[in-house]
């Protein structure tokens, strides 16, 4: 478990937003009226699609998916080939060697050896896996790749994540080499997770919904020096969501305090010098299966968690340690994917966190129907997401929650 220590010290931004006659000041409700949260996120609501639009993710599904599956299956065939499960050259009807995985990395393997099947290649018979007569991939992944970056560089990231893990792929399968330190223990490895979770598609068009929403609240709150807004992020990594909330809350000129979270104290110290600048931030070592600290326990305003809860045992466990942040009233806004994406399983599997869950569910991706009862479980009184008529606007959703008791409850 990690601790909970304040890394840097908070500051206050001394601009102030003139403050209406009616409005009441206790510190220990939310200064988001109800009204305000839920009108807001309706408005947000209401151009979900051309926000997806206007990031350059609409056609996504149509025109991306399709060759990334290709590209995936590529990759899974010469993985299988450099450990001597030959599809070229085996022929039709016979038996496959069949390939074992380490640890958790054979749920991933499980998985590609599925989208093999999908793709007609090969069959099950009992714990057998039989070739199909339809021919091995005749294109090569860097083949494939070179495809995808010449014809949507906006997805280059994400495309070069999928084949850098699945160069890998043999290699780890065989234990040879650690799952982890293949992609994040490699620069460009690095570098492409941080897009992909940040400024990079897919992820580009629903932190735009966050940041309408954020946007939206901020024209309409009224914080005081004694009353802050109090904004706290869970499981914030390498500050992908930090890069654009951080600008967004400076430039309101609203007094603030921004709370950096996550369990790794690495990343929390990586924050503290990238966004030193901010002074309305501070930093602390936090983990989400964890309720909160006593010194934290119902002061926030907002709550922040970026495809965070979705890679822990339980749902309902992590979202009421949320909800246990927030003052009365407060929002938590939590964004997830909701699409099984080939790429998802295909990268993400490969990390431990992604199959962690122990809460029911089939699969680390949860539909919004299961969302919202976790939300209500958890003690949330009112729940939402956002939606629109494009398939990619479905992608990830953005959920926001309020918290009508107190935190302690």
């Amino acid at each position: 478990m990690a601790t909970t220590q304040a890394v840097a010290p908070a500051a206050v931004n001394t601009h102030l937003k003139s403050i209406p006659e009616h409005v009441v000041q206790d510190d220990s409700q939310s200064c988001i009226p109800f009204s305000v949260a839920t009108a807001a996120f309706s408005g947000t609501n209401q151009v979900t699609d051309d926000i997806v639009a206007k990031s350059g993710f609409a056609g996504y599904f149509e025109n991306v998916h399709p060759v990334q599956i290709e590209l995936c299956i590529s990759l899974i065939a010469e993985s299988f080939r450099k450990l001597r499960c030959d599809l070229q050259r085996t022929k039709p009807g016979q038996k496959l060697r069949r390939i074992k995985a380490t640890g958790h990395c054979q749920k991933q393997l499980d998985f590609c050896t599925g989208m093999l099947q999908d793709a007609g290649l090969i069959r099950s018979e009992g714990d057998e896996l039989i070739r199909t007569d339809k021919p091995a991939p005749a294109k090569a992944s860097k083949e494939i790749l070179d495809q995808l970056l010449e014809e949507h560089p906006t997805v280059a990231s994400l495309n070069n994540l999928i084949y850098l893990a699945g160069s890998q792929l043999g290699n780890i399968w065989s234990g040879r080499v650690d799952s982890v330190r293949a992609i994040i223990g490699d620069t460009n490895g690095r570098q492409y997770l941080e897009d992909v979770y940040g400024p990079a598609h897919p992820s580009k068009a629903f932190h735009m919904l966050i940041e309408d929403y954020v946007a939206r609240l901020l024209k309409e709150v009224h914080p005081t020096e004694t009353q802050k807004l109090q904004v706290l992020e869970l499981g914030a990594g390498t500050g992908s969501t930090a890069k654009w909330l951080a600008p967004l809350l400076a430039a309101s000129s609203l007094p603030v305090q921004y709370t950096f979270t996550d369990i790794g104290s690495g990343f929390v110290s990586q924050a503290a010098r990238k966004f030193q600048e901010y002074t309305f931030m501070e930093y602390r070592a936090q983990d989400i299966e964890q309720p909160p600290p006593t010194e934290l326990v119902g002061t926030q305003d907002v709550v922040i968690a970026v495809n965070a809860v979705h890679a822990t045992r339980d749902i309902v466990q992590s979202l009421r340690n949320t909800r246990q942040y927030l003052k009365p009233g407060g929002v938590a806004l939590i964004m997830e994917m909701q699409e099984r994406l080939c790429c998802s399983d295909f990268i993400f599997g490969l990390f431990e966190g992604w199959w962690l869950f122990e809460d029911g569910r089939e699969h680390a991706i949860a539909e919004d129907v299961f969302w919202k009862e976790a939300f209500l479980k958890a003690g949330f009184t009112h729940v939402d997401w956002t939606s629109g008529n494009l398939k990619d606007s479905g992608v990830q959703k953005v959920f926001m929650a309020i918290n009508g008791g107190s935190a302690a409850s």
